[in-house]
């Protein structure tokens, strides 16, 4: 702008005047490019307003594309202070199961029987070797998972100095400092681990015994060096019945799917439920996200309702009119109005669940059709939402997918299993089945059965319960091998024995002499009755070998024997916890019985070697279980870790990813992979914010504008600033010419004045 002249004083004229009022008219184009600017920046801030509300509307739509918002496990426990419970899978079953708790697993603390005067006074060097493990008798037998940690004490360490070794070698036992006013300064040693397997035994080495006062031996008893302030136990409780100990509080393998915390003896329900509640709060909340997005979108492109006064224009908002915006509703009612691939039933679109539209463009819901629709198909709900796939055999899971995972369905065939498993074929149950003598392998151990407990059957199912009952149970136990007649002295007849978790020791036989192992076996059945209670514990014998096994006939049905039995041929630490065991099963496709073990990896075997004809399984037929389950999806290769294929990238199944979780090797049904309304709406949107989407397009196009405005406000501007120079420049010039041509005409009147004067 040019700086401020002050003209007409020569001429008396309003210069400044006059040029201020022909700079306005021109300044009209700046003016006009100006209001442009602003029209086109309150469109880029309000495309921002837009592509904020899509994307929080995404956040919200992403979260319906997960299967599990369908389907929620509730669990509950009727005394939470008893025991708590939770669940660790979404494939865990309605259910209830009561409760009791007996005892709760604690940890071993131990303080010394000598007080010291002063955490100072200095006590001796050497080192402590603390060993985990449980004491059976005259025996500590190890445990097995822990090794024994040895801490070196410096020469002439003071009760302080110990402490402090201890704890900074991270042994898995704290050590602390108690004085307790009488007997003077007392260590206590505390096992970090609950459970009986990790009581203490601790032996001092080195400076002459100095460190004697420090250790623990179990077998002393009260004459031990430390006191037992709490003994280490193992948590016992029954679930319906059924006996339970382990060494945590904490209980994540009693079942599937489902963890304990235990928290005091009592008794407590616990309670499953799988509910809906969280599926329909979900849509509720997609239905209001859907509502806030479009008030954005009414919001930015609104046009006044009322008439406009004369003279003025109708008031309009910054996006009124814009094709993007029609764009983007648009999009997103196509989404609502197509039919997802893959997808059949009731369910195959919104307004299936009663997510519609109003007249006003509003979304609503329909709550009872959405409850109802809950209820009678949860599964199809999930589908119509998320990317889900729905496999026909039921022991194959879906677990995910990505964004390249291709619409389709997918035959799965299985070439290998990561364990064990042979498939016989279907058999005609509608005569009565019977089961003679047979013999099999399984894990490499070979066994030879006289039949089953029944003559006959008339299902697949009763067959395979007993099948699986008969040879589990025949590689249960331990077996003691003695010759007879057998002398059983006083003295050397104490023994210790766990069966399913509970031990005991100090039991006996009653001396005396045994003809043949039938007699023991009598002797052997009345100690552990009394010991465990009638039928918990079975002694069989045959021939001059005696075996132990548990009444139970689950996988932790389980018998570790101490000291003691020697001279029956038992060992200590023998157990049959490693024992080989078979899962029996009928396949759902063609109702044939499948044999498989539960051992998993290369090692895992089953042999039919003759027998079970009947039954459908061929003699010598054998199954080796691979590391991990091997197969295809689709016929495309997949990668296979453990139980668990992912099919590869670049092919249609890239991502998919299914879990094996039973079953044989062979054709293994399909899987059924779609993509459901919500995920195409995310894609949809992606689509809209993205680098080619109309919202990104109209920013770019309203952004070359803009810098064409700018070029064109700088050259007016300059246009301007020239005008305004050129019309001060001439105005300046007529001002100096009228003065002068005053002056002229001053001094031409001046001088007549003059000449009359002188003339009159």
């Amino acid at each position: 702008m040019m700086a401020l002249s002050v003209g007409g004083l020569g001429s008396n004229l309003p210069v400044d005047d006059l040029i201020t009022k022909l700079m306005a008219i021109e300044r009209q184009p700046l003016q006009k490019l100006q209001k442009q600017e602003l029209t086109l920046n309150a469109k880029i801030a309000s495309l921002g307003q837009v592509k904020g509300a899509l994307s929080s509307f995404q956040t919200t739509v992403k979260s319906l594309t997960d299967p599990a918002k369908f389907s929620s496990i509730n669990i509950t426990s009727s005394d939470a202070t008893v025991a708590s419970a939770s669940t660790t899978s979404n494939k865990v079953s309605p259910s209830s199961y009561g409760l009791e708790v007996t005892q709760l697993a604690q940890a071993q603390r131990l303080v010394t029987k000598t007080g010291f005067a002063s955490t100072s006074t200095a006590i001796g060097g050497g080192s402590l070797t603390f060993s985990f493990g449980e004491q059976n008798g005259s025996a500590f037998v190890d445990n097995p998972n822990k090794s024994s940690r040895t801490v070196s004490i410096p020469p002439n360490a003071t009760l302080a100095t110990i402490r402090d070794s201890i704890n900074k070698a991270n042994i898995g036992v704290s050590a602390n400092i108690v004085n307790d006013g009488i007997n003077g300064n007392r260590l206590v040693y505390s096992v970090s681990e609950t459970g009986v397997q990790n009581g203490l035994k601790i032996t001092a080495a080195g400076d002459n015994g100095a460190l004697s006062s420090l250790t623990y031996d179990p077998a002393a008893g009260a004459s031990a060096n430390m006191t037992q302030l709490q003994a280490a136990t193992n948590a016992k409780l029954t679930l319906d019945g059924i006996a339970i100990e382990k060494a945590s509080n904490t209980i994540s393998d009693a079942i599937e799917g489902v963890s304990f915390s235990l928290s005091k003896v009592g008794s407590s329900r616990v309670t499953i439920t799988q509910s809906s509640g969280d599926a329909k709060k979900n849509i509720e909340s997609f239905v209001k996200a859907y509502n806030d997005l479009n008030k954005t979108l009414e919001d930015v492109s609104a046009i006044g309702k009322d008439a406009p006064k004369p003279g003025e224009q109708r008031p309009t908002s910054p996006l009124s009119n814009e094709f993007v915006i029609r764009s983007i509703k648009t999009s997103l009612r196509t989404s609502f109005n197509t039919v997802a691939t893959g997808l059949t039933g009731a369910v195959k679109l919104p307004s299936d669940v009663g997510i519609t539209f109003d007249r006003s463009g509003k979304l609503t819901l329909d709550s009872t059709k959405l409850e109802k629709a809950l209820k009678d198909d949860p599964q199809a709900v999930a589908s119509l939402f998320g990317a889900t796939a729905q496999p026909t055999d039921k022991q194959i899971s879906f677990l995910g997918s990505t964004n390249q995972t291709t619409v389709g369905s997918y035959d799965v065939k299985i070439s290998a299993m990561n364990y064990g498993v042979v498939q016989g074929a279907a058999v005609n149950f509608s005569s009565p089945v019977s089961v003679g003598a047979f013999d099999l392998s399984i894990d490499g151990v070979s066994k030879s059965f006289s039949g089953l407990p029944v003559a006959s059957y008339s299902s697949a199912t009763s067959a395979a319960v007993d099948l699986q009952s008969t040879i589990n149970r025949s590689y249960m136990g331990v077996t003691g091998t003695s010759t007879f007649p057998q002398t059983v002295s006083v003295g050397a007849n104490d023994f210790a024995i766990t069966v399913d978790g509970v031990s005991k020791s100090g039991l006996s036989v009653p001396a005396g002499d045994y003809a043949d192992a039938d007699g023991l076996k009598a002797a052997l059945q009345a100690t552990l009755d009394t010991a465990f209670g009638s039928g918990k514990a079975v002694v069989e014998a045959s021939g001059s070998a005696i075996r132990i096994l548990s009444a139970g006939s689950t996988n932790n049905s389980i018998v570790t024997m101490g000291a003691g039995l020697e001279f029956a041929g038992f060992t200590s630490a023998q157990t049959d916890a490693t024992r080989p065991s078979v899962t029996v099963s009928v396949d759902s496709a063609t109702g044939a019985l499948q044999i498989a073990s539960n051992k998993k990896g290369a090692s895992s075997t089953v042999t039919v070697s003759s027998g079970l004809a009947s039954l459908g399984f061929t003699d010598g037929m054998t199954n080796t279980g691979k590391a991990s389950v091997e197969g295809t999806i689709g016929g495309f290769a997949v990668t296979s870790v453990g139980s668990r294929l992912t099919g590869n990238s670049g092919t249609p199944i890239d991502g998919l990813s299914i879990d094996i979780t039973g079953g044989a090797t062979g054709d293994r049904g399909s899987v059924n992979f779609t993509r459901g309304f919500a995920w195409a709406l995310d894609k949809a949107l992606t689509d809209l914010q993205g680098t080619n989407g109309p919202i990104a397009s109209r920013q770019q196009g309203i952004n070359t504008s803009l810098k064409l405005i700018s070029k064109q406000q700088t050259a007016v501007s300059q246009r301007i600033d020239d005008t305004e120079a050129r019309l001060r420049k001439q105005f300046n010039a007529m001002d100096e010419a009228v003065s002068k041509l005053t002056a002229l005409g001053n001094y031409v009147t001046q001088q007549m004045q003059a000449f009359q004067n002188a003339k009159g």
